[in-house]
């Protein structure tokens, strides 16, 4: 929580600094130094609009403290150590709390920061939780004379903005605890989902077209299993990033044509970033986030932090508070920007989140970007001419970042991959349909290809080792991809009122995008799925995992060997060679392009290493509910799957509880050992019939027959190869001779009619021993 400092900045007058560093007096110091990479980089083609007027207020400006180089060492190291099975801080991650006592600057630090603020004339309104970061305001004039600089109005690219003019200065006893300064302008990072430039008409009888429905995304990437298996996300959160509030409506008619339970997302608005705000431009891509993490992770808790009207907020502030807060153990963020258009401050502030997130277990997913290779050209250019770039935060180490492929297996045989309908959730895709790079620059006419190339800012970590991963030193991206061809096929969204007749609108068309900002939150939605698998509270940075799974597991990635992500390029422009083509070509291993590939989730999931000390089961059923005539008998399917998926190697026994009076229940078999993945059994409950006279057989002898047929509709998932011993569990086969079906030996109790609940617990004995149960209602007819 963010709390006051009165009482901090007393305290830190007492004390010296914890951390060995100089603590500024509370007076100043008459000695100032620059604070290196504080201009925005946009600020350099912009035109000069003036100064800001003094008695204008700067709210919600924040002060970021950055850690002693001994601390940023140690933290270092155990990010390292959280993500190597053999280190005793495997997976052991930190608290917010934790993490502040161990890297954040000592409170006399803090404290003396404050004091200084408030010397300026400057209001500090609160502290991050973190201790990272003091939050202040006060009017324009006070922030120039304290920062030695000036803030000024500035015309880019059409729009208007404000800045600081120069390099910000601060007391030489500040300088080794402050890094930065945020919110001394207004720009933000744009949104990019890309619209289809197809006739959006679904896949139906209107057209032959299709569009991705979360049915199409879980049969391509091999997600049905682990639903079936009982991993869809529950009790599990996702946070999702952005800058606008968003209609719950919109979000709920896109479930309900999806055919997913009702499960709103939970909104949190950043404090201090002003009131909760519509901002249309970004609406469609906060729906195309919101929706897709959801529609993979299809009964987790979707978080969707956002900023309100103050302009100088945007979405790295709602991530930096999911972050702080530690609001999820995933983080889904589709906007970003080129490397060149962070200033060094801005670049160090981000990583710096980036690493808190990694270390209290957070996995952050970024898109890698959507112009190519050439990732500093605005939205809608039709040529390149500002060189080579990559995307940032997704470049940054502590992120994994997503390209986009586009399916090319579907193009010469649709009907091998397509249904001509759409199945109860609007599914119509058939099977994987092999994919290519996505690049659709030539046939939209503008730069329109996955992201991808070589960082400048950032040296390659160590885990970055793979086969086709190049050898320059430097961290690549992305690391992995999804679809993201808005044209083929693109992703089914519901905004801002688009959604009237399922996904239709009131003219009978759809809303698709695409982009790399589809493929950050459905990978998201994944990552959950395979924390959950897995026995995971969280994950941390699972680019370790990722690459070495290319090796030990390379059936579990898709490996992506066609296409390329370059454009055009103007003749004479930065880094444009002769062909007149920037970019890179996919290849067999690693790419700069679309990475490792994209997923097979299933496979990832029994290859992802489990959580240790861990060892449980879920228990699940094929139906809720059954209904059976008296002195006949039902079945339901059982599957009990291992969390983590690499097994449980207990014998798992069952037993009923709640039957009717007169009925019994068998299981076939009595135990299962799930030791490899999941596995199953029937369970079989037999109700019993009116009684009858016993009258003569044809032998002379006396007796009863129990015929009890059961109707193929009772066994909806029973598998064949298990019909013979379900129906010898139950005494179908024959009993002797005697009298007709539904009748019970004479004097036996007749299973009343109704309803029942059926309790069926599945049991693990041992230590500690691990029960669950399902229930299922019997209606005795």
């Amino acid at each position: 929580m963010r709390r006051g400092l009165a009482a901090l900045a007393a305290l830190a007058l007492s004390l010296g600094p914890s951390d060995g560093r100089a603590a500024a007096s509370s007076s100043g110091d008459s000695a100032r130094v620059a604070l290196r990479g504080t201009v925005h980089p946009l600020v350099r083609g912009g035109a000069d609009a003036g100064r800001l007027a003094g008695d204008a207020v700067i709210s919600g400006a924040t002060l970021v403290l950055a850690p002693s180089a001994a601390q940023q060492a140690a933290l270092e190291a155990l990010l390292g150590a959280q993500q190597d099975p053999a280190s005793p801080e495997y997976r052991r991650f930190l608290t917010p709390e934790a993490y502040a006592a161990r890297f954040a600057p000592g409170e006399a630090a803090l404290g003396a920061a404050a004091a200084w603020l408030r010397s300026q004339g400057l209001t500090v309104d609160d502290a991050s939780r973190s201790r990272t970061r003091l939050h202040f305001s006060g009017p324009v004039s006070a922030v120039e004379a304290a920062f030695g600089t000036e803030l000024h109005g500035y015309l880019v690219d059409g729009q208007r903005h404000f800045a600081n003019a120069t390099e910000l200065t601060l007391p030489a006893s500040l300088a080794g605890i402050v890094v930065g300064v945020r919110h001394l302008d207004d720009f933000r990072l744009a949104p990019r989902p890309r619209a289809s430039r197809a006739v959006a008409r679904f896949t139906s009888s209107i057209s032959g077209a299709h569009f991705l429905a979360p049915d199409d995304l879980a049969t391509l990437y091999d997600l049905q299993p682990l639903y079936a298996a009982g991993f869809t996300g529950s009790g599990r959160k996702v946070a999702v990033v952005g800058q606008t509030s968003i209609s719950l409506a919109d979000v709920a008619a896109f479930r309900a044509a999806s055919g997913l339970p009702a499960n709103p997302p939970q909104t949190v608005l950043v404090p201090g970033s002003g009131a909760s705000t519509a901002v249309a431009a970004d609406l469609d891509e906060a729906h195309l986030d919101v929706e897709w993490a959801g529609a993979v992770a299809r009964d987790a808790q979707v978080v969707y932090v956002y900023t309100g009207g103050n302009t100088s907020y945007g979405v790295l502030d709602a991530l930096t508070y999911a972050v702080d807060q530690d609001l999820a153990p995933v983080v889904s963020i589709s906007y970003g920007d080129c490397e060149p258009h962070f200033s060094a401050a801005e670049v160090q502030s981000l990583r710096q989140v980036l690493q808190q997130a990694n270390a209290q277990g957070q996995t952050v997913i970024a898109a890698s970007g959507d112009e190519g290779a050439a990732d500093c050209e605005v939205a809608g250019a039709k040529s390149a001419t500002t060189g080579l770039a990559v995307d940032l935060p997704a470049s940054a180490p502590e992120v994994t970042g997503m390209g986009g492929t586009s399916f090319a297996g579907d193009l010469t045989q649709p009907a091998a991959y397509w249904s001509a309908s759409n199945d109860a959730r609007s599914g119509s895709a058939l099977q994987y349909i092999p994919e290519a790079a996505w690049n659709d620059t030539v046939a939209d006419g503008v730069l329109s290809a996955s992201g991808g190339g070589v960082s400048a800012l950032f040296q390659k970590p160590a885990w970055q080792a793979a086969s086709g991963v190049p050898a320059d030193g430097m961290r690549d991206v992305p690391d992995l991809s999804l679809a993201a061809s808005a044209d083929h096929d693109g992703y089914l969204v519901c905004t801002q009122g688009s959604c009237v007749n399922g996904y239709r609108d009131a003219k009978n068309g759809l809303t698709v995008f695409g982009g790399t900002s589809a493929a950050a939150p459905s990978f998201a939605g994944m990552l959950v799925l395979l924390e959950q698998a897995a026995g995971a509270s969280a994950l941390g940075n699972v680019n370790a995992t990722l690459y070495a799974l290319a090796a030990s597991a390379p059936a579990s990635l898709h490996d992506v060997q066609a296409g390329s992500n370059a454009v055009p390029c103007t003749a004479g422009s930065a880094g444009c060679p002769a062909t007149l083509q920037l970019g890179y070509g996919a290849g067999a291993g690693y790419d700069l392009v679309t990475g490792l590939g994209t997923p097979d989730v299933w496979a990832l999931a029994q290859g992802w290493p489990a959580a240790q000390g861990t060892g449980d089961f879920g228990l699940s059923a094929s139906s809720s509910s059954v209904s059976v005539a008296r002195g006949q008998a039902a079945a339901l399917d059982l599957t009990v799957t291992p969390v983590p998926l690499a097994g449980l190697s207990r014998a798992v026994t069952f037993s009923c509880a709640g039957l009717p009076a007169g009925a019994q229940c068998a299981f076939s078999p009595s135990s299962v050992t799930p030791s490899a993945g999941p596995v199953h059994a029937s369970v079989t409950i037999q109700t019993t019939g009116v009684a009858t006279a016993a009258r003569s057989g044809s032998g002379g002898g006396s007796g009863t027959f129990l015929a009890l047929l059961l109707p193929a509709s009772a066994l909806p998932a029973l598998r064949r190869r298990r019909l013979r011993a379900a129906l010898a569990l139950a005494g179908l086969l024959a009993l002797g001779c005697g009298s007709g079906g539904g009748a019970s030996p004479s004097g036996a109790a007749a299973t009343p009619l109704g309803s029942s609940t059926v309790t069926v617990t599945a049991t693990a004995a041992g230590t500690p021993a691990l029960t669950h149960a399902v229930q299922v209602t019997v209606s005795v007819q």
